[in-house]
């Protein structure tokens, strides 16, 4: 009950101060809400103690760096922090308060529209708790976000400069260079291309593929063909359906948006990526870091979905029949939102959760516990 409690307080108290500093018009007022929404995320995480699968690995490799053993072949980015933790004498639980620091940082710095819903859905599409679990991906993922927010401005070499420093803390940010020759594809073929894709990607035979990659079948082949990560809890036929649908639907409702602002169409080809991922997912179970990964394109684009559901013509009738215009619209978003909650309150009160069935956000422990 008490993890319950604090993960649901996050998503109320985080999404409540970030919709009061959209309605407030006094300008230290909003600055204060903001702050607030943002303490609601940080604080939690900050705090944190033995949550996620590599909290312990985090805290054992600071030690041995303090204790003057060489320092392994990681990113630049994380290692910077662990040498600055070091050379400070700081505690290791500093770690986990820096990180998660800039994580938020970044996240906010990111939202330049629709602020409250996207704090929404960055909570209850798990963005949050996933940096719990994996926290270089974790904030690497948002500052990705806050370089597609250059991207979506046009800003191509600011992007590819945030794109460098978010695989600065985790190798795996290189796949988002290539978006960056994207941006300019007309929307119908953003569309149609998606739709070829989604409709054909099931049928290939995807493990046979990547088993006669040389390099993947020699060295990373444990990743992907055994059980390197443990049991999967949740890619049941319902948990793939439910990240699905919010995507595909993003797809469909796509050209409302690429119309008016074209600019976003390489996010769309983001969230297709998410698709494909799922897809694949459910024949590998390692292609679930690409889901974490690329779930961020919702972030951009369900509040850009709602507006257009909103102001969609695929639900306009005649004036007689306005009310019943109103409540499909609307019943389209509750059932988003619906979802999104559901999923979310499913992985919060689960012992073993979607990342790899083993340690990880439940239950919540503080280290004041």
């Amino acid at each position: 009950m008490q993890t319950f409690l604090i993960y649901n307080s996050i998503v109320i108290f985080s999404f409540l101060f970030a919709l009061l500093y959209e309605r407030e018009k006094r300008k230290y007022t909003k600055l204060c809400f903001k702050i607030f929404s943002f303490l609601c995320m940080w604080i939690p995480a900050a705090i944190r103690k033995g949550i996620g699968t590599d909290y312990d690995t985090y805290v054992d490799y600071i030690r041995q760096v303090a204790d003057g053993l060489s320092i392994r072949k990681t990113e630049i980015g994380f290692n910077a922090v662990i040498k600055f933790i070091v050379y400070f004498h700081l505690d290791t639980q500093w770690f986990f308060v820096i990180t998660s620091f800039l994580t938020v940082l970044f996240l906010f710095l990111s939202i330049k529209k629709y602020f409250s819903l996207s704090i929404l859905f960055y909570n209850l599409l798990l963005l949050d708790l996933y940096s719990y679990n994996i926290v270089r991906q974790g904030l690497a993922v948002t500052i990705i976000m806050y370089a597609v927010s250059y991207l979506i401005d046009g800003q191509k070499f600011k992007y590819v400069i945030f794109v460098l420093l978010a695989a600065s803390f985790h190798s795996m940010s290189i796949i988002c260079l290539p978006f960056v020759f994207l941006c300019k594809l007309n929307y119908k073929v953003i569309i149609t291309g998606g739709i070829i894709v989604l409709l054909f990607l099931p049928s290939v035979d995807i493990v046979s593929l990547i088993s006669k990659i040389p390099v993947i079948g020699d060295k990373y082949g444990r990743y992907f063909f055994n059980n390197f990560y443990g049991v999967e809890q949740d890619t049941s036929l319902i948990g793939l359906i439910a990240r699905f649908i919010p995507g595909l639907l993003i797809i469909l409702f796509s050209r409302n948006i690429l119309e008016k602002e074209p600019q976003y169409g390489v996010i769309v080809i983001m969230v297709l990526a998410y698709l494909c991922s799922i897809i694949l997912l459910s024949k590998i179970f390692i292609f679930y870091r690409m889901v974490e990964f690329f779930v961020f394109s919702l972030v951009f684009m369900m509040p850009k979905f709602f507006e257009s559901i909103r102001k969609s013509n695929v639900f306009k009738f005649t004036r007689e029949t306005d009310i019943f215009k109103a409540t499909v619209r609307y019943a389209v978003i509750i059932g988003i939102i619906f979802i999104t909650l559901v999923s979310y309150e499913r992985y919060v009160t689960r012992d073993q959760s979607a990342i790899f069935g083993s340690k990880n956000v439940v239950p919540y422990t503080s280290i004041f516990h």
